[in-house]
């Protein structure tokens, strides 16, 4: 089962570097135009670790409790989005609507097999304008309104795991990613399908890389984010990130990994798994953006290890931040890696409740002198110490059993 986890953890990257000029089925052909906007050297600069404050990125921080009742446990947190006046939060079981007090409204949708049921929860969005919901089930998406009330519903490819919306109303899906062979005989050619909001194909993404290896890595997420109402995207295997202008690819950033990437085709055996060489090689999952900083995350070899990045899109320089965090200089409380963005102002990180109160014991108790093995001092200077009142307040409120906590930062103004 754990091998499973790691190749599905692993799972997670780069869908799209050079894209093939040529479509198959007769599709049009897709014209790469335009030049890369940021190169990203991760080879040179992988010693360039550092601690760094959290006030670098930020300049103010809230929690919000998510309200735990018999009815919207949360197992874990699979995405998280924000509107005006509700959080949505889902777990692949079930998405749940909080307001922004954390308060508990109502579950969208249910489980089920019936016309507006979902049987998984591969992945939702919500259109602020309309007040939609999408949520991806296994090869239909399902339209509701924020009431919860069932919309309509639209086929899509049966083996799209994960999506996002545009501004202009449309959808880029992206079907999971494996090796064809004797043991999958299921050709999939195309990377990324862009839909309207009826399921209808507009452009076809094809792949790159074709991967042939068994046993071989099933890839259920590539990077795929918005920034500046625009979709980016990265095929697994490549070190280019797309962005989606006028329904043609264009090149944005390149994650340079030299010598350290992994191959794009690996067979995942027993040697393999266990060779040394491999425990050293990167691979990129996950990248989000704002205004100021480019963030992602690699993994390392075939394990759930993670390097936690980040690009000054103001300076040009790529760092790792000491022990995957930015330490928290702005109330002392725990320390933040941003898992979401939302509407450019504001970063967003999740923690289960159980381990936020043992940190925070840590840190009350003054062990917290290291965290992560990165063998730096946390002795930091509070930019606001009287909000340590309001930490403590809500650590007394926990218990282990609860529901996460969100943990925003908004940007400097």
């Amino acid at each position: 089962m754990k091998s499973i986890i790691v190749l599905y953890l692993f799972a997670l990257l780069l869908i799209l570097s050079c894209i093939n000029q040529k479509t198959a089925n007769n599709t049009s052909t897709i014209n790469i135009t335009g030049k890369i906007k940021y190169c990203i050297d991760i080879e040179r600069n992988i010693r360039n670790v550092k601690a760094v404050p959290l006030s670098d990125i930020g300049g103010s921080i809230d929690y919000i409790v998510l309200e735990t009742t018999p009815n919207n446990s949360l197992r874990s947190i699979d995405r998280v989005a924000f509107s005006d006046s509700f959080i949505f939060v889902n777990d692949h079981t079930k998405l749940l609507k909080f307001d922004r007090h954390g308060r508990f409204v109502r579950q969208i949708g249910s489980y089920g097999r019936g016309p507006s049921e979902y049987s998984y929860l591969n992945d939702f969005f919500i259109d602020q304008d309309t007040k939609n919901i999408y949520i991806l089930g296994a090869g239909i998406i399902l339209v509701f309104d924020f009431h919860g009330v069932f919309i309509r519903s639209f086929k899509v490819e049966r083996n799209v795991t994960s999506f996002d919306l545009s501004d202009t109303n449309k959808l880029l899906l992206y079907p999971f990613n494996m090796p064809v062979n004797a043991i999958n005989t299921i050709e999939r050619p195309y990377s990324w399908y862009l839909i309207d909001m009826n399921g209808t194909d507009i452009l076809k993404i094809p792949n790159y890389y074709k991967r042939t290896n068994s046993p071989g890595i099933l890839i259920r997420k590539s990077p795929l984010y918005s920034f500046g109402n625009t979709f980016h995207f990265m095929e697994y295997g490549a070190d280019t990130l797309y962005r989606l202008r006028s329904f043609k690819p264009e090149p944005y950033a390149l994650f340079r990994l030299g010598e350290m990437k992994l191959d794009y085709d690996p067979a995942i055996t027993k040697i393999s798994h266990d060779d040394k060489i491999f425990e050293q090689k990167l691979s990129i999952s996950s990248i989000i953006e704002n205004k100021n900083n480019i963030f992602f995350r690699l993994n390392l070899g075939f394990s759930d290890t993670l390097l936690c990045g980040v690009f000054d899109k103001n300076t040009l320089n790529t760092y790792f931040p000491a022990g995957n965090v930015f330490r928290n200089d702005i109330d002392g409380g725990m320390d933040f890696w941003p898992e979401y963005t939302c509407n450019d102002t504001l970063l967003v990180d999740c923690i289960d409740s159980y381990v936020f109160l043992k940190n925070f014991r840590q840190i009350s108790m003054g062990e917290n002198k290291k965290q992560n093995g990165s063998g730096y001092d946390l002795n930091l200077t509070m930019k606001y110490p009287e909000k340590k009142k309001e930490l403590i307040r809500l650590a007394e409120s926990l218990k282990d059993t609860d529901n996460p906590v969100l943990i925003l930062v908004r940007l400097k103004q």
